[in-house]
């Protein structure tokens, strides 16, 4: 993709002359008093605003809570689409651009959110939350996607480490 190439050629531009500002100074952060559920509706709250805007906002907020990528997930093609769509947007535009490309195009339109169940894992070295959420759209048709939304504590504020498809009413209707 031409277009894709010099979007990633600008982005590198910028962060090398400085002219970027990857998280707008109003963008809220993690923290250690937020709960994984209060983190899922910071981000896809902000998700949705990306949408209505051009300045990344969602994007920006949506970095700012991942977790970070391991040397070996950072230099190649990973199997997880989540991850591989972290490792493909080193900044808040790619992430805006690349998140409207992917099959998580759905995070910045959707018109309620639902957190059904959490469960927390305190036995790893580091916690781990697993959120199920559901998204509801109704544009014309009523569409639900269910989510499984990972969370881990590497440093004491939670952050999401993957985002799971797990169903999708619209695309069931079309493969039964």
């Amino acid at each position: 993709n031409e277009s894709l190439d010099e979007s990633l050629e600008d982005s590198i531009d910028e962060f090398l002359k400085g002219e970027f500002d990857e998280f707008p100074s109003v963008s809220p952060k993690p923290s250690y008093g937020m709960s994984s559920e209060e983190v899922v509706t910071t981000v896809f709250e902000a998700l949705k605003r990306n949408s209505e805007s051009m300045d990344n906002y969602g994007s920006a907020v949506l970095k700012s809570f991942s977790t970070q990528l391991a040397k070996h997930e950072r230099l190649r093609t990973n199997h997880d689409p989540w991850r591989e769509l972290l490792r493909k947007s080193p900044t808040a535009k790619l992430m805006s651009t690349n998140l409207m490309r992917s099959e998580y195009q759905f995070l910045t339109n959707w018109d309620t959110c639902e957190i059904i169940a959490a469960t927390a894992n305190q036995s790893d070295s580091l916690a781990k939350n697993v959120i199920n959420a559901r998204l509801c759209f109704e544009d014309g048709v009523k569409r639900l996607v269910y989510l499984k939304i990972i969370l881990r504590k590497p440093n004491g504020a939670w952050l999401i480490d993957s985002i799971e498809i797990v169903q999708d009413s619209l695309q069931s209707r079309f493969l039964r």
